[in-house]
């Protein structure tokens, strides 16, 4: 399990576990706790509480990231049994980056101590379902100028006329959804429809262009003008489009299951991808969890 600093392992846990437990459930990472006089006498990994019927649950997670180590050892489950019983927890799951020693499989069995295995995959393992590269492609979109044309009372519709104001002001209206926005808010509609994307090439040319927003908005909307809603002729944005695909390698591939030194006990509930930029672009890393589902005693995607 490759890592940034000292919550890499949980945060990623605490992730996939918060999506696998029932709604509601809240979850903490790095949770201190306090006694009575203000003092930390000890900190959980990942705390998980919530109501199922009228009981109140609580389920601690601890995790091991400690590669040169090797296998987590007996030890370590028989100090989370303390902890179960100190903090009155009513379950106890172990997650290690390195598997767990017979000794640790025997100790949990015994106790009633879960496991979990974060288990690093090659870049072999994962070749036929994770890219090398992320797969993300980032959607620049700014606008210079708008113009709006709408019809006024009366006016046959090539009569339209060019109209103005400011770039905060809530002046059209949705004609089915009745929702108020602005020229950014609607801007942002019309660049979240892929159909504006199709032409502009993926190599990073900035691609400077007018766009008849009516194409790509997902109703029809009318304008404000002195307390009076108008129809709206037509809508015209001066822009420019950029697609750029950012250079991010893939840096650990990791897969999450039980723990058993017989393999066919084994079940996988997800599997992670994680990439890194190898420059200053918008964004730093992409994480990737892909949840299974078990078919038949199989595991698949």
């Amino acid at each position: 399990m490759n890592k940034n600093d000292g919550t890499s392992l949980e945060q990623l846990v605490a992730l996939i576990e918060g999506q696998l437990s029932p709604a509601g459930f809240k979850v903490e990472v790095r949770k201190p706790v306090f006694d009575d006089q203000g003092v930390q006498v000890a900190e959980f990994d990942i705390a998980i509480s919530g109501s199922v019927g009228t009981s109140e649950l609580s389920w601690l997670i601890e995790c091991r990231d400690r590669p040169s180590d090797g296998a987590a050892p007996g030890e370590w489950i028989e100090q989370l049994v303390g902890r179960r019983s100190r903090f009155r927890f009513d379950k106890v799951m172990a997650v290690s980056s390195t598997g767990f020693s017979p000794g640790a499989v025997d100790a949990a069995k015994s106790f009633g101590i879960d496991l979990r295995h974060m288990q690093s995959l090659t870049d072999e393992e994962v070749a036929d379902w994770l890219p090398l590269n992320a797969p993300m492609n980032i959607h620049k979109g700014l606008f210079s100028a708008v113009r709006v044309f709408v019809v006024p009372p009366g006016d046959p519709r090539e009569g339209a006329s060019e109209q103005f104001f400011g770039p905060d002001d809530k002046v059209f209206i949705g004609q089915t959804s009745g929702e108020e926005v602005s020229v950014p808010e609607l801007w942002q509609r019309v660049v979240n429809n892929s159909a504006l994307w199709k032409d502009v090439p993926e190599d990073g040319t900035v691609k400077a262009t007018t766009v008849s927003a009516q194409e790509y908005l997902p109703e029809q909307y009318c304008m404000r003008i002195d307390g009076e809603s108008l129809p709206i002729d037509s809508i015209e944005f001066d822009a420019t489009l950029q697609v750029i695909v950012p250079k991010m390698p893939l840096v650990e591939a990791a897969e999450y299951s039980t723990s058993s030194l017989r393999s066919g006990e084994k079940r996988t509930f997800a599997r992670v991808g994680r990439w890194r930029s190898l420059d200053e672009g918008p964004i730093k890393q992409l994480t990737f969890i892909g949840f299974l589902r078990r078919k038949k005693g199989d595991d698949t995607t």
